[in-house]
């Protein structure tokens, strides 16, 4: 970031089964999850290859509420002494909105930072883009939601790609503000990274502003993410399988 911390992007699956329509790793499927130790391994390389590392944030490949068991081995190597010593309030768990393991976590842990990928307040578009709603609606995530914030103390971060022309009008703020209202919430938006033969639209800098400008309004805690790894299809929601051309 500006400040020159460096965060880890960590993965906790090979694919992921949970199918949101503008991510890459969605259209694989699950192939398995990762060990532990593979997830540790993947920190310890990144900071021999880039240096000290300060954050961890689990939002590679996968769900993470769905390889719990593996996270909690590998947050308790990492935070351990005789590891590598960070602090659980420097990791962040992503998770697309499984109600059930966010109730998990808040009972028994890692109490570490909880970020949920909204996308969308909007029921019916919410299940369009991620088949996960269906199973986990709304009123019960954000009932989740406020339980592990009061439970643990700790502020929720709320997260939405933003895609041209479905999620950044004015219904769509006014029904994030409904949505986080009530609840300790940071809003942090990220302009939609391209994937091939994916049809949806990286929304402008103007339109993301705007949506961004309803949402201060209402008082709430925004930021508009820098987006990082778009040309080697390494940004959220890019990571996945490419082909080398063959000429």
């Amino acid at each position: 970031d500006k400040e020159g911390r460096k965060t880890a992007c960590v993965s906790c699956q090979a694919g992921c089964a949970m199918g949101c329509a503008f991510c890459q790793t969605g259209r694989l499927g699950l192939g398995r999850n990762l060990t532990a130790g593979e997830i540790v391994e993947e920190f310890f390389f990144m900071e021999k290859e880039a240096g000290t590392l300060d954050n961890i944030v689990f939002m590679g490949m996968g769900e993470p509420l769905q390889n719990l068991d593996a996270i909690r081995k590998a947050v308790a190597i990492l935070t351990d002494k005789k590891g590598r010593g960070l602090s659980p309030r420097r990791i962040t768990l992503s998770t697309c909105g499984l109600v059930s393991g966010i109730y998990e976590l808040a009972e028994n842990g890692p109490f570490v930072r909880l970020a949920v990928s909204l996308t969308t307040a909007d029921p019916a578009l919410r299940e369009k883009l991620m088949p996960v709603s269906k199973g986990n609606p709304l009123p019960e995530l954000k009932k989740a939601i406020k339980f592990y914030s009061e439970k643990t103390g700790k502020r929720i971060t709320l997260e939405a790609a933003l895609l041209s022309g479905q999620n950044t009008g004015i219904e769509s703020a006014k029904r994030m503000i409904e949505f986080a209202a009530g609840l300790d919430a940071y809003i942090n938006l990220i302009p939609w990274n391209p994937v091939q033969d994916l049809q949806f639209k990286t929304p402008s800098r103007k339109e993301c502003e705007e949506f961004v400008k309803i949402l201060e309004k209402a008082n709430l805690k925004v930021n508009l993410r820098i987006r990082r790894g778009v040309k080697i299809g390494g940004a959220c929601g890019q990571l996945g399988r490419s082909a080398a051309s063959s000429s």
